[in-house]
């Protein structure tokens, strides 16, 4: 293949590129406006989450109404004074993802359509830590 033809083919590779952020972008935008949208419509600037909790020897199930990312149960069975904690999602309701602090710098799918600011996570594990000390 001739330079010219090389030229247009990144040419052409590099609009595909450009047209496939264009599509992410547009994306998150419609995300965000449902996001918006379902806040304006509820009234409120907080989210209302129910956990619970069930102990069964030394088995436990923490609830939560997100979809929880990885590394908030890993907190949470890190804390946890029984040996076989799991987390169990979309419980009395749906909230979405529930994306760890940690990740809202880079920006990934489970942010964007997370409904939560990152200060959700430390007072979701504060709660869940405290009634996994009562159990």
């Amino acid at each position: 293949m001739d330079a010219v033809n090389h030229a247009i083919l990144d040419k052409y590779l590099g609009n595909i590129r450009v047209m496939e952020q264009l599509t992410r972008l547009e994306d998150r935008l419609e995300t965000f406006r449902f996001h918006q949208k379902l806040n304006a419509d509820s009234g409120r600037n907080d989210v209302g989450a129910e956990i619970n909790e069930l102990r069964i020897g030394d088995f436990v199930l923490v609830t939560s109404p997100a979809e929880m990312l990885t590394q908030t149960a890993l907190d949470l069975k890190a804390v946890s004074p029984w040996r076989n904690t799991f987390m169990m999602a979309y419980c009395n309701g749906y909230i979405h993802y529930g994306a760890p602090a940690g990740d809202y710098e880079a920006d990934g799918y489970e942010v964007t359509e997370c409904m939560l600011a990152p200060g959700w996570q430390q007072i979701y594990e504060s709660a869940a830590a405290e009634l996994l000390q009562e159990l």
